[in-house]
């Protein structure tokens, strides 16, 4: 946890679990190593808003880490204002997409600073099946970035899904966006 000057929380998560037929690199461990990113980048910035760091096994399992977080933390939720999940960062194909679970105006304001950082994405209002299901499902406003792939040419769930479809420079540009946007949601009234 990076306590803010508020008693209000981002919090970010990642899964680090994967499937039996794949090593996991683009799925997730791009999305774990994004979220050590973020909590590197902010470790020595006061923010209004606090940021915690939660990295949930058995996303592909049926979001158990998850279930079982929010459950835990279910009185803790009243503070949360923002669920940023981290699903399949920084691979060489696929476009960049943030699926928000949250007021149309997140989409907008989304695309609108991608705009603004002269970065590609494409956001949308929907239902992300990640971990960001959960604290929408409990009332938190919550996103998932993601840089997808074509349906026939993904390489997630696979034996294809190893460090050579990963892009270092690609890595580098998807986190260098997420944290302007996170630090600009940490900092909102």
């Amino acid at each position: 946890d990076l306590p803010g000057k508020s008693d209000e929380v981002i919090v970010l998560t990642a899964h680090y679990d994967s499937t039996s037929l794949s090593q996991g690199a683009y799925d997730n461990m791009s999305g774990s190593a994004g979220l050590l990113a973020l909590a590197e980048h902010f470790k020595d910035r006061k923010l209004r808003c606090g940021l915690r760091f939660v990295w949930c096994g058995s996303e592909e399992r049926g979001l158990l880490g998850a279930k079982a977080y929010v459950a835990q933390h279910e009185e803790e939720l009243k503070n949360v204002v923002l669920n940023i999940n981290l699903d399949m960062i920084g691979c060489i194909m696929g476009k960049f997409i943030a699926c928000c679970t949250a007021e149309e105006r997140l989409v907008h304001y989304i695309e609108y600073l991608a705009s603004i950082e002269g970065f590609g994405i494409k956001a949308r209002q929907g239902v992300y099946s990640s971990d960001s299901t959960l604290f929408a499902g409990k009332g938190v406003p919550a996103l998932s970035f993601a840089r997808s792939a074509p349906q026939n040419t993904a390489t997630i769930h696979n034996s294809y899904d190893t460090a050579a479809v990963m892009s270092g420079e690609q890595m580098e540009k998807d986190i260098a966006f997420i944290v302007a946007f996170t630090e600009r949601m940490a900092n909102a009234q």
